[in-house]
């Protein structure tokens, strides 16, 4: 191919990353680096993408001590990237600390995945209280997508109770007819062994698909 670039490395280390070889991205970011290409913020949100990618916590904080070295951790970006990292890693703790530090600003996106990363490690209780926050904060929009994210969590980590006040949540900002939500909370119940409640909103859905009968007769 012409002569590399910062922009070719970045696709190469991202394109590795998006197809789950997260390792052979890491790789290509060594490649890059002794080349004497300077990472740029695409690298850096790729870096971090490849390390979600790989079960190696250590690799998580080597990646962090390099992107505060090099000067980009004052991107919101980039401490959303960390964030996400160390909640698909399972450093909640890590995650948290950059979370409540390091984050002055947060949006939506940084406040779901806080949820998600305490509900994924079984911390209902801590769970429970970023909910409580996000609803406390005008700024925060949640929108379905968020919503459906943090459903979705629940009926992965098993937590009902966390799951029922999200369900309550979205009846009161008026999402009760968004049929993704309906079936996610469909799934929620089910897989929490509710299948009583599943069955009742089930019944009360104005529409139904074909997914929402499977899971109520698997």
């Amino acid at each position: 191919m012409p002569e590399k670039n910062v922009f070719s490395w970045n696709a190469m280390i991202s394109g590795y990353s998006d197809n789950g070889l997260g390792e052979e991205g890491i790789v290509q970011f060594k490649r890059m680096h002794r080349n004497g290409f300077f990472a740029d913020l695409v690298t850096m949100m790729s870096l971090t993408a490849s390390c979600s990618r790989i079960e190696w916590p250590q690799l998580g904080s080597m990646i962090r001590s390099f992107i505060i070295r090099s000067g980009f951790d004052n991107y919101l970006l980039v401490k959303t990237a960390l964030l996400e990292m160390y909640v698909k890693l399972k450093c909640t703790e890590d995650a948290y600390r950059v979370f409540s530090e390091e984050m002055p600003v947060k949006d939506v996106v940084t406040w779901t995945l806080m949820l998600s990363g305490f509900s994924d490690a079984g911390f209902g209780n801590k769970a429970m209280e970023i909910l409580d926050q996000m609803i406390k904060i005008d700024e925060i929009s949640l929108d379905s997508v968020a919503l459906l994210g943090m459903i979705s969590s629940c009926s992965k980590s098993g937590a009902m109770q966390q799951g029922r006040r999200i369900h309550a949540f979205t009846i009161k900002v008026g999402f009760e007819d968004d049929i993704f939500l309906g079936s996610a909370i469909i799934d929620m119940y089910s897989n929490c062994g509710n299948l009583d409640s599943a069955k009742l909103y089930f019944e009360g859905l104005k529409e139904r698909d074909v997914g929402d009968w499977t899971k109520l007769t698997q």
